[in-house]
Order: C-alpha cells, then structure tokens, then sequence
C-alpha cells in the first residue's frame, strides 16, 4: 500500500515539477533568437551558396516577436510572378537555395521566411530545439504579416507554394483569401500525419497536455540530430548532404521533434481545414503534389479534395518521397516545370 502511495505521490510531484516548469519557460517565451549579425546574411556552406541578390529583413508580428524573411527580385526578363513560399516545419529560407534559384531562373520573383519558433526567427520556449505553437492561427498571422509587409507591393501575379506544414498552412491562406493569390500549389500537404488518424494524435495531445506535458517531445521524438546521415524525406542523398552542411555553420538552425501542444493544434487546424465548408472557400486554382512514397504525411488524405472543390487538382507523384523540391531530377524536374506551367496560366 505504501509502495503504491509513494509512486503517486512521486507522479504528482513529477507533473507539478513539470507544470512550473512549463509556467516558468512560458514566461520567457518570445524572447529574440535573432542577432543583429543574423538578421545581416543567410547561411552558407562551402558546398551550399545562396542566390545572389537577396534582401534579409527581421520584421514584427507582435512585440517581442520578429520573423526573418529574404527576398529575391529575378534578374530575367520575362517576369512570370511573385512567389511567396510557406516552409515545413522545422524548417529555414537556406534550405530552399536549390528551388530559389530555379524559380528566379524561370522569372519569378521570390519571398520567403522562417516561420515563429523555428529558423532565425524568435523562438518560442526556453529549449530552442522544440517545436512548439500555441494554435496554427498564429502561423496565419505569421503569414499575415510577411504578406502585408514584404509580398503586398511586388508586381503581380501573386502565387503562393506551400510544403507539408506549410503546404497546409497555405489552404488555410487560401480558405481566409480566396481573391488573394492568382494561383497556388501544394506541396505533399499536411492534411493528416502519416501512420496515425487525426483523431487519435489529437486524443493523446490532449492526454498529455492534461498531465501537463504540453511542451515535452511527442513519444519518439527527441531533439535534432545535425550528423544524420540517412533522410526519409528524400531518396537524393546529395542534395540531402548539401543543405545538411548549413547546420555546422549555424547549429541554431536545427529544429528537434514536435511537442505535444504542437501536435494538438495541428490536429485542429487540420479537421477545420478539410471541412466542406472550409474547402468551397477556395476560389484560387490550386496544384496540390502528392507524393506517394511519403511516410510523413498521409498522402491519401487529399485526394478527395478535388471531387469537393473542383478548383483543387490532386497530381499524385509516384515513388516520390516527402520533399518532392529535394528529390532525384526524376521527380523534381517534374515538379519544376509542372509549377511553372500551372503558375503561368491565365
């Protein structure tokens, strides 16, 4: 009796040991990651250069709260259009050097930012590594803010290119602005986590957020690994190495695994974006890549969108993984070019 006493009294201690700490570091949160030199240049790598031309800025969403961003203007002639890119989680504006350069190459001018809590933007929590966010609602204002302070005043047309968390992120966009952009395209978005319902993910969040464990990793997860050497979001190991090679420059940049009131807001924002209702908002023409080797995200999730919504087209993408802009040429090339024909429609 006394054995089992003292196992509760200890689980007692330990959540409110861990409830003060989650008090305490939420206290602390929004406090600046950025530094003057960072907000100055991008991170570069011996073998992983970014595009030349590129404007760096800090912007404010809320005090306290800054947001890099970069943009790029192409030096062709033939302007297609300006392109707001929404990266995945946990991850940053270097990675998308490759994909940058080619859509400035093909006339598009480019604007791209590290999402809250991730990048060189502010972080959100004590432990930098986490991924952490109260409610996805925060992203749209992330998204808000960037648009109204660094896309509004680029020549049109506007397009808008999403990957995974911000591939849904952006039919959140498109839901609140459906007049907003002339065009968009979803990379392998996250509509459904790969291997677990919704519902289920959201359970267990909020099982765990009861026992006051809302800022701990999710169960499996742990914090980032810069020495990785096998990726499951891409079968091109070259193209992986490159961009893994920013991370010895700026170790600041690597993100761990999601938290469970991450993972709890994601599960809302998710059902809200796939109600009915929410998806015959979308009045922009929308390419939604699905990628059909992923193990992300769950990849059958979407493709019933276009028989709610005839504006959506679902393109599945054989063998492809995750980071269908990381992939072999085989895949990517087709990406590419399906992206600029899409984006150059009238």
């Amino acid at each position: 009796m006394y054995t089992s006493l003292g196992i509760v009294l200890l689980l007692l201690a330990c959540i409110v040991a861990i409830n003060f700490y989650r008090r305490s570091s939420l206290a602390e949160a929004l406090q600046l990651d950025t530094t003057p030199e960072s907000k100055k240049r991008l991170v570069e790598s011996d073998s992983y250069k970014a595009p030349p031309g590129y404007i760096l800025d800090a912007i404010t969403v809320v005090k306290d709260l800054e947001l890099r961003t970069a943009t790029w203007i192409t030096p062709v002639q033939q302007f297609k259009g300006s392109i707001l890119i929404l990266t995945g989680r946990g991850e940053f504006i270097e990675k998308y050097y490759e994909t940058i350069r080619d859509l400035l190459d093909l006339g598009y001018n480019v604007v791209i930012f590290d999402w809250r809590g991730q990048g060189l933007s502010s972080r959100l929590l004590v432990n930098k590594e986490k991924g952490f966010v109260v409610n996805f609602n925060h992203f749209l204002d992330d998204i808000e803010a960037v648009y109204t302070q660094k896309m509004v005043d680029l020549p049109h047309p506007h397009l808008l290119l999403g990957h995974s968390m911000g591939g849904h992120l952006a039919l959140r966009e498109l839901q609140d602005h459906p007049d907003r952009y002339h065009r968009a395209v979803l990379c392998a978005p996250m509509q459904s986590i790969a291997g677990l319902s919704s519902g289920t993910l959201g359970k267990l969040a909020l099982l765990f957020k009861a026992l006051g464990l809302s800022q701990a990793y999710v169960l499996g997860g742990g914090a980032g690994n810069k020495d990785k050497k096998v990726d499951k979001y891409t079968s091109d190991i070259n193209r992986f190495k490159k961009w893994t090679s920013i991370f010895k420059k700026e170790p600041r940049l690597l993100m761990g695994s999601a938290t469970w009131q991450w993972s709890k807001a994601a599960t809302i924002s998710m059902a809200y974006s796939m109600r009915p209702k929410q998806l015959l908002k979308i009045k922009t023409p929308v390419y939604l890549a699905s990628a059909k080797a992923d193990t992300i995200v769950n990849g059958e999730t979407p493709e019933t969108l276009d028989d709610i919504n005839p504006n959506i087209q679902v393109v599945p993408y054989p063998g492809a993984k995750h980071e269908i802009y990381t992939e072999i040429d085989a895949y990517r090339n087709r990406f590419l070019s399906e992206v600029d024909s899409f984006f150059s429609e009238k």
